[in-house]
């Protein structure tokens, strides 16, 4: 009988966004603080994230209140990744602790996630991180946890579970190429008449994808566990940094481009230190394209020499940091900049205009710098006061529904109590109030998490109602074959440069591009899938909702790969669909809300 392994799919939330607008009041108000004003803490402590256990369990949590004291502690349980969790009890006395019977029927062999929620005197609660645990009452191994990707060794475990003590025959590691190489058992990894073993594999060459298991034999019965597409990689990721040129100043923004062939780019860490010093300071990690970091030089010494540097990590743990860059930090300028909205962005309604900026002279009630927002059309023209704002946060609305569509220019002037005004870089901007653009795109798995494969599902949301047969001749929303095709970002032709993409190839449904690295350099990975749509109503309007399930692959899957990275997708719609009464839809790209996953 082999163990079975649970796959808990997230489900993807459609949500809009709307604006608001606030008014304040000068009245003068009294309040009064409450004694206790922070949620308790709290934590499960037994059993341990990756703990094996079968039968009756004893759930035991931690909780601690710093200003008046913990009323009852509940302990949830749920199938690993579920939203629907269970209650297993409540405690009101330390140490907080419930009884969990694994062979109740309610809880299959599998994963399963555990959770403790903490209520204070006054009423405040706090919930702690789920713990995942494995359930394993039936006869079987269990294969422990193994990463994604590794760079030198492997180190495997298993146990022999469900036997009633009775110790393996033989329990052995195995690897394969992935997905469908022959099985061979790693040298000096099999032991006799045990219950658990561990194992350090070392493969040698080039980077590879492989599959692992592990194999128990007791009696007369063979188990395995195994766990596919597994990236070895030992080559280390490129990297290259770019600091402002000349002198820093103000919000100084440090980028880099980073290439992973292996296991894909996990993150940039940028780093500064004054020369001279032996220590580093952290400006920021970043884990997506393209890789940028904010620093403030102003928290800098003024006048200093600084040293730069950026250092990339693969999944895979390998590591590059690029040589240092020497830069002297002058602040002695004032300084104004556009923050918000960024360059390239698509914007519609009314939108918040953002700036940031400095000046020398410490600002008093007689001299208080202003900042002037203001807009042209894109390549010249005159510039038109959007707002002015005496105060920072330097921000102001700007009403879009005013202007025609199109490219149009946003700057920011900085009016100094003493000095010439200061005027910061354009910002490019797009406006585009069609009445028909996309709204969100999200993502469902349904196969092997962070891997494309068939079962997986891409939803995209049209901002109104869509014309079917303008995506697809004849199309009634009925369920409709769909081809797709996913690109790695070095595939020429990319609407959106530096990501991965799948575009629709007999559907006008655009594209859609991922943070994720699921194909393999400079390949093309082809997939039948099927699409329907319907509708929902949103705020009294009636929208579209196109839903597309990738089937099988039309060629050879081995140009793809598999990604732990998480971030958002990002869809580009395209302009031949249109609105029943023929409005074409923006090609605005849309970026997918929520919580940041691996998407597929």
């Amino acid at each position: 009988m082999l163990l079975a392994a649970l796959c808990a799919c997230a489900l993807s939330v459609q949500s809009f966004s709307s604006a608001a607008f606030t008014s304040t009041s000068r009245a003068t108000s009294t309040v009064t603080a409450a004694s206790d004003w922070t949620p308790p803490s709290v934590s499960v402590t037994s059993p341990s994230t990756g703990q094996i256990v079968a039968g009756q369990v004893t759930v035991t949590a931690a909780a601690s209140d710093a200003r008046s004291a913990v009323a009852s502690v509940r302990i949830d349980v749920a199938v690993a990744g579920s939203p629907s969790w269970q209650p297993l009890c409540t405690d009101s006395t330390a140490p907080y602790s419930c009884a969990w019977s694994t062979t109740s029927g309610t809880y299959p062999d599998g994963d399963h996630d555990l959770r403790a929620t903490a209520t204070d005197t006054v009423g405040l609660s706090a919930t702690s991180a789920a713990v995942t645990t494995r359930v394993a009452n039936s006869a079987g191994v269990v294969l422990g946890s193994v990463p994604s990707a590794f760079r030198s060794t492997l180190v495997l475990e298993a146990t022999v579970v469900g036997t009633g003590l009775v110790p393996a025959t033989t329990l052995s590691f195995q690897y394969r190429m992935s997905p469908s190489g022959s099985w061979t058992t790693i040298t000096g990894c099999t032991r006799s008449l045990v219950t658990t073993a561990t194992c350090t594999w070392a493969p040698t060459g080039a980077a590879e994808v492989y599959d692992v298991r592990a194999v128990a034999v007791v009696g007369a019965t063979t188990y395995t566990d195994n766990e596919a597409a597994i990236q070895f990689d030992p080559t280390p990721p490129t990297v290259m940094l770019t600091v402002p040129a000349g002198t820093v100043y103000g919000t100084a923004q440090l980028t880099a481009t980073a290439t992973d062939d292996g296991s894909g780019v996990a993150g940039i860490v940028f780093e500064y230190r004054r020369t001279g010093t032996a220590g580093w300071t952290a400006c920021g990690t970043d884990s997506e394209p393209a890789y940028t970091c904010a620093l403030n030089t102003t928290t800098l010494v003024n006048g200093a020499t600084y040293e730069f540097r950026a250092t990339a990590t693969d999944v895979a743990g390998n590591a590059t940091t690029t040589p240092e860059q020497s830069r002297v930090v002058d602040n002695r300028e004032a300084t104004v900049a556009i923050t918000g909205p960024g360059g390239g962005d698509a914007l519609r309604g009314t939108v918040a205009v953002t700036a940031d900026a400095f000046a020398p002279v410490a600002p008093t009630s007689l001299q208080t710098p202003t900042v002037h927002v203001e807009v042209r059309p894109a390549g010249g023209g005159v510039w038109t006061v959007v707002c002015t704002d005496p105060t920072a946060p330097y921000a102001c609305p700007w009403d879009t529904t005013t202007v025609a569509a199109g490219s149009y220019e946003l700057r920011a002037v900085l009016d100094q109590p003493t000095g010439p005004d200061v005027v910061s870089a354009v910002v490019l901007v797009t406006v585009d109030n069609s009445p028909l653009r996309a709204v969100d795109v999200a993502a469902t798995n349904g196969g092997t998490s962070g891997y494309v494969d068939a079962g997986d599902q891409m939803v995209l949301t049209y901002s109104a109602d869509v014309a079917l047969g303008t995506v697809k001749a004849g199309w009634t929303g009925a369920a409709t074959p769909v081809n797709l095709t996913f690109e790695d970002k070095s595939v020429a032709g990319g609407a959106i440069a530096g990501h991965d993409r799948v575009r629709f190839a007999d559907a006008h449904l655009g594209q859609v591009a991922f943070v994720q690295d699921y194909v393999r350099a400079n390949r093309t990975v082809g997939f039948t899938g099927t699409m329907t749509a319907s509708t929902v109503v949103v705020d009294g309007v009636t929208v579209t909702v196109v839903a597309v399930t990738i089937g099988a692959p039309t060629g050879s899957n081995a140009q793809l790969r598999s990604s732990t990275v998480t971030g958002a997708m990002r869809w580009t719609p395209s302009a031949s669909a249109t609105t029943p009464t023929g409005s074409a839809c923006s090609v605005a790209p849309a970026t997918e809300t929520g919580a940041r996953d691996k998407d597929l």
